[in-house]
């Protein structure tokens, strides 16, 4: 895990509940928005361009990887294996880091006039990012524990 020994650690998730809690109520939250990234694919017109279908197919198979791994998260969770917090964070990371590009490249995709303005898909995205960077501190915490 060296790559992410310089993250911060916390004592507990959300100033109430434990880590383990926690890491558990991160993985359900990555399990629902793999599950309902992997509902909508290719269900919404807004965006057009060669980009935005390059992203699309990024997206599906970088969910359908979060959806394994957070599954199999929770089963180390019960089972004390420590590998598959690993195996998280690492998804989590590159997770964070996809994010912050989708959100880059919304700034210049262009977007149809109903679907609103791109800056916001934009803002969004860098706000996911910073909720996803305190998960993965969250996790990382838990781990060390583990």
């Amino acid at each position: 895990m060296i790559l992410l020994d310089w993250l911060p650690t916390v004592g507990n998730c959300c100033f109430c509940c434990s880590l383990k809690v926690g890491s558990i109520i991160i993985a359900v939250l990555g399990i629902i928005g793999a599950v309902e990234a992997l509902a909508v694919f290719g269900k919404g017109d807004c965006f057009q361009g060669n980009i935005y279908q390059i992203l699309k197919w990024v997206s599906l198979v970088f969910h359908i990887v979060m959806l394994v791994t957070a599954v199999l998260f929770i089963i180390g969770i019960i089972l004390g294996w420590p590998i598959t917090a690993e195996v998280f964070m690492y998804v989590m990371a590159i997770s964070l880091i996809l994010t912050l590009i989708f959100g880059i490249c919304f700034f210049f995709i262009p977007v149809k006039k109903e679907c609103g303005e791109s800056w916001a898909f934009s803002v969004s995205h860098f706000l996911s990012c910073i909720v996803s960077f305190y998960f993965l501190v969250v996790v990382a915490s838990y781990h060390k524990l583990m």
